[in-house]
């Protein structure tokens, strides 16, 4: 199940807010996450909490972002996962790109 609340004004910046369920046909493998994406012409930022239920009643966490700043052309980013439960980072990747013309683009994820 996803829920979208779409776009909203708050704190002078506008927020995309969404929460997802997901789990199987047993019910088992619960996951649930909370998300909040920051929209402005020159940065993107989506922080996302990520809380999945194990069968043994443990719960893990993890947090998300990604984050793009845009100048001119070019875009750079960094996308990045992090294991609150086990304190480790899970995904550190940059992004870079450039806008060749209004139907291409090239990017690179290191």
């Amino acid at each position: 199940m996803h829920y979208d609340h779409g776009i909203v004004e708050r704190w002078n910046s506008k927020w995309n807010l969404y929460a997802t369920l997901n789990g199987n046909k047993s019910l088992e493998n619960i996951s649930v996450r909370l998300g909040a994406g920051n929209i402005s012409e020159k940065c993107q930022s989506d922080n996302r909490l990520r809380i999945d239920f194990g069968a043994d009643s443990k719960k893990n966490f993890t947090w998300y972002n990604r984050t793009v700043l845009t100048y001119e052309k070019f875009n750079f980013g960094l996308v990045a996962a992090f294991g609150i439960t086990q304190r480790v980072l899970l995904k550190n990747n940059l992004l870079f790109g450039y806008k060749v013309n209004d139907t291409v683009n090239a990017s690179l994820r290191i």
